[in-house]
Formats: structure tokens, sequence, C-alpha cells
């Protein structure tokens, strides 16, 4: 139930072109060849074949998802998309290349984060604001970087909440966008996770 409750939570977020697919961590799903993961605890490849999965059934195609060497989804022709794992629950949002658009999505459970990790993430917040922040920034950066293919850190994005949407402004330059330059996201959430979303449309790459 809960994963059904989360796909339908990540569909309300995504345009209509997009698909959606989920799967569970906790269930064993086939591995393709090509999607090598060498040297993975039991526990990251089983996320990391659930989340195969989420994204073959988006898809609805039978086929490898690799990975290349910045460890990015290599998606079949005409397709573009991204996946996102938390404890049991896998999700995966694609989208045809000819819509122009790319998709960013992170799932989290609610929560703190770990005061580590939000000192270099959360920019001066805490608590659910934090975890805001946190989800925001991960699924800007996997949005951006179906277009730039630029690695950026977290202080690539300063985020600016706004009850169930934010914005992502870019803090320095990445392939076709500019410092200043905003992408818009959007947040679903229940009394467990929180799921943010980032569609990138050509009228963003400025």
């Amino acid at each position: 139930m809960t994963l059904v409750l989360c796909l339908d939570g990540l569909r309300t977020l995504l345009p209509a072109e997009a698909r959606v697919g989920g799967a569970r961590t906790d269930e064993d799903h086939p591995i393709m060849p090509g999607e090598s993961l060498p040297g993975a605890a039991a526990r990251r490849l089983r996320e990391f074949t659930a989340g195969r999965h989420a994204a073959r059934l988006a898809l609805n195609l039978r086929v490898s998802i690799p990975r290349d060497h910045d460890r990015y989804p290599v998606w079949p022709k005409g397709w573009t998309g991204s996946i996102s794992h938390c404890g049991p629950i896998a999700l995966a949002a694609v989208m045809p290349i000819s819509t122009g658009q790319t998709v960013g999505i992170d799932i989290e459970e609610r929560g703190p984060l770990d005061p580590a990790v939000a000192k270099l993430v959360a920019e001066g917040t805490d608590g659910d604001t934090a975890k805001a922040v946190f989800v925001a920034k991960e699924a800007a950066y996997k949005a951006q970087f179906a277009v730039s293919r630029m690695v950026m850190g977290y202080d690539g994005f300063q985020i600016s909440l706004d009850d169930d949407a934010f914005e992502a402004q870019f803090t320095q330059n990445a392939g076709p966008f500019r410092a200043g330059n905003t992408l818009r996201g959007k947040f679903w959430s229940n009394t467990r996770y929180l799921i943010a979303t980032v569609t990138v449309s050509r009228t963003d790459r400025i």
C-alpha cells in the first residue's frame, strides 16, 4: 500500500507526458546484462535492482539500464528519466526526449537530517525544513545533470520553499544554465515520506 501511495503522489507532481514506476527493495528483481555494480553490498545491490525494475516498469520496456562513468543511468534511445529509493521504496520517472523535458526525483523518509549532512546541505535550517531543502536539491541536481552533465556540490543551488513548491536557484554556471537561473519543483508527502520533483523544459535553459 505504501508503494502505491507514493506512486500516486509522484504522478500528481509530474507532467502528463511522464510515466512512473515503483518497486520494493525488499523483494528480488532481475539484474540485466550491463547493469553491474561491482563490490556492492547486498543492501545496495537490492536498492539498485529495485530502481532499475521501477524504471523498466515506467518505460514498459524490458531493457538494460546500465550506468555511465558518472554513475548516471544510460536510458534507452528516446527516453530520459530519474530514479530514487528510500528504505523499502524505489521510484522512477521517465519522459520521452521528444517532449524537450528532463526530470529529477527524490524520495526520503520524513524526520531530521543527520547533523553532519544538514551542515553541508540545509542552508542553516533544521527539522522538517532541512529535510525539504535536501530533497529539493537532490531533485534539482538530477534534473539539471541530464542537461548539463556537470557535477555540482550541494552549494550549487539556493532553495526557496513555498508550501508544496520550491525554487532552486543556480549559484554557479552549469552547461546551458547560468548562475541566477531558477528551476521550479514540487513536493508531495505523507506521514512517512517526502517526495520532490523538478522538471526542466527548453525554456529553463537560458
